[in-house]
């Protein structure tokens, strides 16, 4: 750069962003759609608009530029590193599609590709390395169930768990009825067990209501007044919707801890911050 400064007149065309202006036009081009600087909006309306009505589609970065960014309007991935951090890695070229948490082989493969300047194309399906985040008004539902269960007492001795699941397609989530109080029992061994339970898909008092094939399922989860390990009962329950096609994975949100809890029917996967969770599901930059 300084040779180049040196010798004549250098015309920086990567400004706002890193992105390059087009001097025809005086626009950034974002990958996903064009960005005015001098009105400060998008040209065209946000890809992901059905996922975020609470905005404007044509705002840049949620109206608040200096705590986040928009880099290219496509989907971020994320990892967890070694001190439990989450971070986005990279993004999969892609728009609308959804935000993920990966690790082990596939993280590895993402950070390849984002280090050598292309974005991640192999497969996002969900399984134990590719972990779907909730995205939209399925994000502020979950939300919404975890707000249910804190505000269902004072302590979690007081508190039931709430929970809910969604059909791939579903532009909202499906609310189920909310659990039972505490039930506490002695042990063989003198140990004091206490136990919350809720029933999946029982909804407004009725049984199944899964409203489609469970191999359609995309989100299952619950949330825990108190623990972020899934019991014997949470885990048998995702080993029998596994038997009927479910393909993806089921959480858990322990809200006395804050922590979001991945599981299959073999056990835990992933634990991550529930901060991190609902940052992931509004798509922002995590460094």
């Amino acid at each position: 750069m300084a040779e180049q400064t040196s010798t004549g007149y250098f015309q920086n065309q990567y400004k706002f962003n890193g992105k390059e202006l087009d001097q025809e036009t005086g626009l950034y081009y974002y990958g996903a759609r064009y960005y005015d600087p001098k009105g400060s909006l998008w040209l065209s309306v946000d890809p992901l608009t059905d996922e975020y009505k609470y905005l404007s589609p044509y705002c840049y970065a949620v109206n608040n530029p200096i705590s986040f960014i928009d880099p290219d309007g496509r989907d971020p991935i994320y990892a967890k590193n070694f001190w439990g951090k989450v971070k986005q890695i990279g993004d999969d070229g892609k728009k609308g599609t959804g935000s993920y948490l990966v690790r082990g082989s596939v993280a590895r493969d993402v950070k390849t590709a984002t280090k050598s300047g292309n974005f991640y194309t192999g497969n996002l399906a969900e399984c134990k390395n590719v972990l779907r985040i909730p995205t939209g008004q399925i994000q502020q539902d979950v939300q919404h169930t975890v707000s249910s269960t804190i505000k269902s007492g004072l302590s979690p001795e007081t508190r039931v768990e709430n929970g809910g699941h969604s059909l791939v397609g579903d532009k909202s989530a499906r609310i189920w009825d909310e659990g039972t109080a505490v039930q506490t029992q002695t042990l063989p061994d003198g140990r004091i067990e206490r136990r919350w339970s809720v029933k999946p898909f029982l909804i407004g008092g009725k049984s199944n209501q899964i409203g489609g094939a469970v191999s359609d399922i995309e989100f299952f989860w619950h949330s825990h007044p108190n623990g972020s390990v899934p019991s014997r009962n949470d885990i048998w329950w995702v080993g029998e919707l596994r038997r009927h096609g479910f393909t993806g994975n089921s959480f858990l949100i322990d809200v006395n801890n804050d922590r979001v809890t991945f599981f299959d029917e073999e056990g835990v996967l992933i634990s991550i911050k529930y901060e991190d969770f609902k940052r992931m599901g509004n798509q922002e930059e995590i460094k």
